[in-house]
């Protein structure tokens, strides 16, 4: 046998060593991946190692908005402050990509009514179709808790769990009402409940629902997009026995979508004269967009009902204009609302008057 040179004997010992250790290696590794039989019902061991292959989630915070209510959250008494509230909130919509969550804190509400829940529910249905979550805290104050609790806000609300609320509503009620049809059924059933709070009896009330009948078309004809849809309020006050009515479109405002001529368009707007625009429309200065007969003839007879006295304190808010019928009183507003209010009650006397 020849005798290996110094050179290979160094070469062959080196190629062992490095042998030995692979051999170590693969050893620990298939030792790493077997399992041990075990008999039926004894634990199994797991001596897999942890495979690190997948990149760690960690976790992300909510990406939260929150948005304070005044505390003064009447729509009667702090017209300008919940309109700012109710603009900040749906100006959201331009800010879809930057949050997930709202979160709406009423805590500090001590004065409410149904007129700035319609309006805030409205804008809720609103800023919802674009895949927003709402979370929100009632207010502290015992009254106004009472008061959100018997609206019917809850009824449209859900809990963190996907529970609907156990509300107990008595009288109170918010319609929400799609822009296809008035779904006169409801509508029907709202005023009966109504005059069966004022009197006992569930007699129906034509005024008031020719009254609705009014509202509705201008909020359906003239809002195009899908999302629009209108809202009718209802609260008992106990105490005075009146029915506060609320109309709520939050489509298109009734000025920008009024028919004018071209000169008398062109010169108010110069003049910016809005509150005269708004009051003449009621009169039924302005035609019909469609050259129908029987349109835009809604709010001159919405004016007439309360002139006879068959319904008290109808207000409206549409744009940047505040238009109260009972006092004939008309202001420019500086927060504008992009959509139709309305505000009306009823009592005894009106009903005497609607017979």
């Amino acid at each position: 046998m020849k005798k290996l040179s110094l050179k290979q004997r160094i070469y062959l010992e080196i190629r062992s060593r490095k042998g030995l250790k692979q051999k170590k290696r693969n050893k620990a590794f298939r030792r790493g991946r077997l399992r041990p039989h075990t008999d039926i019902g004894q634990k199994k061991l797991n001596y897999s190692r942890p495979r690190l292959n997948k990149p760690i989630e960690r976790y992300q915070k909510p990406r939260q908005k929150t948005y304070r209510a005044p505390p003064n959250f009447s729509l009667l008494e702090n017209t300008e402050g919940v309109l700012k509230f109710i603009n900040n909130f749906k100006n959201v919509k331009s800010y879809e990509k930057l949050f997930d969550t709202l979160y709406l804190d009423m805590s500090d509400i001590t004065n409410v009514d149904i007129g700035a829940i319609s309006l805030l529910l409205s804008a809720q249905f609103d800023i919802s179709f674009y895949d927003f979550n709402f979370i929100g805290k009632l207010p502290l104050d015992q009254k106004s808790h009472e008061f959100f609790h018997n609206s019917g806000y809850l009824n449209h609300m859900r809990k963190l769990n996907g529970e609907s609320f156990a509300v107990n509503n008595n009288h109170d009620l918010i319609l929400k009402l799609g822009r296809e049809h008035t779904r006169n059924e409801s509508v029907g059933k709202a005023i009966l409940q109504a005059v069966y709070f004022l009197t006992g009896s569930r007699d129906n009330y034509p005024p008031a629902y020719s009254l609705i009948m009014e509202m509705a078309p201008n909020a359906i004809e003239h809002a195009y997009e899908e999302n629009k849809h209108w809202m009718l309020g209802m609260h008992c006050d106990e105490e005075n026995k009146i029915v506060s009515f609320t109309f709520t479109d939050n489509g298109t405002g009734i000025i920008n979508t009024l028919n004018r001529k071209y000169p008398v368009e062109l010169r108010d707007k110069i003049l910016g004269k809005n509150v005269e625009v708004l009051q003449d429309a009621f009169n039924k200065k302005y035609g019909s967009r469609t050259n129908e007969i029987n349109r835009n003839k809604g709010l001159p007879r919405i004016k007439k009902i309360s002139e006879d006295g068959k319904i008290n304190k109808l207000l409206l808010i549409t744009d940047n204009v505040y238009l109260d019928f009972e006092s004939n009183i008309g202001k420019l507003i500086n927060n504008k609302f992009a959509g139709t209010f309305y505000y009306w009650e009823i009592d005894l006397k009106c009903l005497s008057n609607g017979k």
